[in-house]
C-alpha cells in the first residue's frame, strides 16, 4: 500500500549549521540583479587629439581618478576611471573591523595529539567527574568548541542507561560513512550535533506562557498554527520554515502578553522572519498584507517584525527537527517512506501544546519511531540509538501522545489534507487506514532491540 507507491519526495540533503535552499530554474531570472551602465562622463570642451596615440593610453589612470566632469578625458580613460572608482568605494574597509575575541573555548593545548588516543564519552562512565574530564578532553582535543557545549553532550547524551554504548559500536557507527558525500562532514558531527542539542534547549519556549496569556489558550494557538500551515503550503515553502515559525511564536508568547486582535499578526510576521532566514525567495510585506486580508497596515507589520526582532533578542537559530530526522534515518539508509510518515507526524505535533516542551531531537526521534514501528521496518536498534541520542524506553511516552493525535484527524484538519497529497505518498490516508484496523497499543510494545549489543 504505502511502501509501494512510486513517486518520490525531493530531499534536500545540507549541513544543519548553515542553511540554503535550493534556487529554480524559473526563479532565477527574478533574483538576478541587474547593474546599470554607467554614463561616461560628458568632457567640456573640445580636447587635442594627442600626436602619438599610444601615449594617451599608457598615461596612467590614477592622475585623472576623481577629476571634475569639466576636464576633457579620452572616452577609454573615463570608462576606465568609472570603472575604478565604483570597485574602490564599494570595496570594504577590512582593517577597521574587529572581532572580539572568544573566551569560552577550548584552549589549543587540547587539542588532540597523534600519540593520545580519541576517547568516547558514551561508553562507560564510571564517575560523574572522571566522565567531565575524560569527555570534555575527548570532544574537544580534535576539535575547537565551547565548553558549555562539550558539558552539555556529556549531560544530555540520552545514551547514558542501563545499556551503554559499546566503544566498539561507536566506533563502527562514525566509520560507516560515505566518503563521496562531503556534505555529512563526519569530522565535525560531535561538534555540530552538540552545538545542536545545546541550542534546542537554549532557544526552547517556555511551556506554560498561556497561563500568563489574558487572552490566548492553547485551542486559539492551535487554530492559529493551523491557519499557518495553509498559507505556508500556498507560499511553498520549505518545512523548516513552518517549524522555525512555530518556535519564534511560542518563544515572542512566553515573553510578551498581547491581545487576541493580535496573534495572527504576530504569526503571520513570524512567518516573514522565518523566510527571511530559511528561504532564498522570500514573500513580499504586500504578501503578508494580503494574507491577513489587510487587516494590518505595512507600517503595522514592519513595525512588528522590529519589535518581534527585539524580543527575540536576534536568536534565530533554532536548528529544528528536519536536522536530527536527517541523521538518524542514517540507520535506515535514508528510507524515503519511513522519512515522509516521520515528517507528516512532526507537522502534527506542532498542534498539540504537549510538545512544546519537549527537545526537537526527542521529537524528531519519537516521529521517526513511530514511523519504523507502523510501517513495520524492524525494531528500534542500536543504531537508531546512536544516530538520535535516545533510546526506546525515552520515546514511549510521546509515541503514545503522538498515536493520541494520530487517532483525531479533525484536530490537524490542514495537515491531513496537506500529507493526502501525491507529492507525499499520502500518508495521511495511510495512519487513517491502518488505524482503522490495528490498535495503536500494538505500536507501544517495546522491541527491545536497543538493549543488547549488536554483533559488529
Amino acid at each position: 500500500m504505502f511502501q509501494n507507491k512510486s513517486s518520490t519526495m525531493a530531499h534536500r540533503s545540507r549541513i544543519p549549521v548553515r542553511r540554503t535552499a535550493a534556487v529554480s530554474d524559473e526563479n532565477k531570472t527574478v533574483s538576478a540583479v541587474r547593474v546599470k551602465d554607467v554614463e561616461p562622463v560628458k568632457a567640456v570642451g573640445r580636447a587635442r587629439a594627442p600626436a602619438n596615440p599610444t601615449k594617451a593610453v599608457s598615461k596612467p589612470a590614477a592622475k585623472t581618478f576623481g577629476a571634475p566632469a569639466t576636464r576633457s578625458r579620452s572616452a577609454l580613460g573615463d570608462i576606465g576611471n568609472v570603472k575604478a572608482q565604483v570597485a574602490k568605494l564599494s570595496k570594504p574597509d577590512v582593517a577597521k573591523v574587529q572581532v572580539k575575541p572568544v573566551t569560552k573555548l577550548v584552549p589549543r593545548t587540547n587539542i588532540a595529539k597523534p600519540s593520545v588516543p580519541r576517547a568516547r564519552p558514551m561508553a562507560s562512565r564510571p564517575t560523574a567527574n572522571a566522565q567531565k574530564q575524560d569527555a570534555g578532553f575527548a570532544l574537544g582535543e580534535q576539535k575547537f568548541v565551547a565548553q558549555d557545549t562539550l558539558d552539555y553532550a556529556l549531560e544530555h547524551t540520552g545514551l547514558a542507561g542501563e545499556h551503554p554504548l559499546l566503544m566498539r559500536e561507536i566506533d563502527a557507527f562514525e566509520s560507516d560513512v560515505d566518503p563521496r558525500d562531503q556534505t555529512l562532514v563526519p569530522e565535525f558531527s560531535d561538534d555540530i550535533f552538540g552545538y545542536m542539542r545545546e541550542l534546542e534547549v537554549k532557544l526552547m519556549p517556555d511551556p506554560t506562557y498561556v497561563d500568563r496569556q489574558p487572552a490566548i489558550t492553547w485551542a486559539t494557538r492551535s487554530i492559529l498554527v493551523e491557519w499557518l500551515v495553509q498559507v505556508h503550503q500556498r507560499f511553498n515553502l520549505l518545512p523548516e520554515t513552518l517549524y522555525l515559525c512555530v518556535n519564534f511564536v511560542d518563544r515572542f508568547l512566553s515573553t510578551k502578553e498581547i491581545l487576541i486582535n493580535k496573534l495572527q499578526l504576530v504569526g503571520a510576521v513570524c512567518l516573514l522572519l522565518a523566510a527571511k532566514y530559511e528561504e532564498m525567495h522570500v514573500p513580499s510585506i504586500k504578501d503578508i498584507e494580503y494574507m491577513v486580508e489587510k487587516n494590518y497596515s505595512e507600517d503595522e507589520i514592519l513595525r512588528a517584525e522590529r519589535y518581534i526582532l527585539r524580543m527575540l533578542n536576534f536568536d534565530l537559530g533554532w536548528p529544528g527537527p528536519l536536522s536530527f530526522l536527517r541523521r538518524v534515518s542514517k540507520a535506515d539508509d535514508y528510507d524515503m517512506a519511513t522519512r515522509t510518515l516521520a515528517k507528516y507526524f512532526i507537522e502534527v505535533t506542532l498542534i498539540d501544546e504537549r510538545f512544546v516542551a519537549v527537545p526537537c531531537s526527542q521529537v524528531a526521534a519519537c516521529a521517526h519511531y513511530v514511523s519504523l514501528r507502523l510501517l513495520d521496518k524492524g525494531p528500534w536498534s542500536r543504531a537508531h540509538a546512536f544516530y538520535s541520542g535516545y533510546f526506546e524506553s525515552e520515546l514511549l511516552p510521546h509515541a503514545r501522545v503522538l498515536l493520541e493525535l494520530l487517532a483525531q484527524p479533525r484536530k490537524h484538519r490542514a495537515i491531513y489534507e496537506k500529507y493526502a497529497d501525491r507529492r507525499f505518498l499520502r500518508a495521511s490516508e495511510f495512519v487513517h487506514q491502518w488505524l482503522a484496523k490495528n490498535s495503536p497499543e500494538d505500536l507501544l510494545v517495546p522491541t527491545r532491540g536497543d538493549v543488547e549489543p549488536e554483533a559488529l
